[in-house]
């Protein structure tokens, strides 16, 4: 079983991967770790990715997961992914693939982000919502603005 979490900045992406690693025993990858030189250089200059280097990350991202599936027979990964091309491209790459996009009101976003000591700030995070593209791809919505309990009850209706 494969998982995509994706969402904007701040919706507790990562959190939920780590959840449901504990709860279910998947593989959790948090696509992050594999940025690209290219999207690095945009974080650092507070940048929007382009689509050029969008793509370029979720090449890298679908050849790690064809790697890790190898391994895993259950594996979960999580990132924003922005923009509608690159989802298309997992979605096609990965028919199998459950993709959930997670959700939480900007204010409790911004809080989290506030109290995270890493990339992605507030500001930052504003950037990328106004840029990043509502989901076409088939999907399920996670609404992540309450406890763990609650997220864990929604995807027991859905695994």
């Amino acid at each position: 079983m494969l998982i995509i979490l994706f969402g904007k900045p701040g919706v507790g992406k990562t959190h939920i991967g780590k959840l449901l690693q504990a709860q279910y025993g998947y593989f959790f990858y948090d696509a992050d770790i594999d940025l690209t030189p290219a999207a690095l250089t945009a974080i650092q200059k507070e940048e929007i990715f382009s689509p050029a280097v969008e793509n370029e990350f979720a090449e890298v991202v679908i050849a790690r997961i064809k790697q890790l599936q190898k391994k895993h027979k259950s594996l979960i990964v999580a990132q924003a992914f922005g923009r509608e091309v690159p989802r298309a491209k997992l979605f096609n790459t990965f028919e199998d693939a459950q993709f959930y996009f997670i959700e939480i009101p900007y204010e409790l976003a911004n809080q989290r982000l506030s109290a995270r000591k890493d990339w992605v700030n507030i500001g930052y995070a504003g950037k990328i919502r106004q840029a990043y593209e509502l989901p076409q791809v088939t999907h399920r919505v996670i609404d992540n603005s309450k406890d763990d309990a609650y997220v864990l009850q929604q995807f027991r209706q859905f695994l």
